[in-house]
């Protein structure tokens, strides 16, 4: 089965929280600060959710095949809200 963040589940299935599978304000409310959880979203691909100094960091691995990561930082957590 896929699983979908919080992001993804609201672009492919709008405000039915039921698809929300990688519940990203969630994942980052647990996480120790300085740390980071990875993920593979169905939409996102392989991701990392991070919390680093208080804030949300989201790193994606844009080409698995050459290792190179696209961090994307200071992430509003509002983005992933539905």
């Amino acid at each position: 089965m896929a699983d979908f963040c919080n992001k993804c589940a609201y672009e492919m299935f709008g405000e039915d929280k039921r698809y929300v599978d990688i519940d990203v304000p969630k994942l980052f409310e647990e996480l120790s600060d300085n740390s980071y959880f990875s993920v593979i979203c169905e939409g996102c691909g392989m991701a990392a959710v991070g919390k680093e100094n208080g804030k949300l960091i989201i790193a994606y691995f844009k080409t698995p095949h050459d290792g190179t990561i696209k961090w994307k930082d200071n992430v509003n957590l509002n983005e992933y809200k539905i």
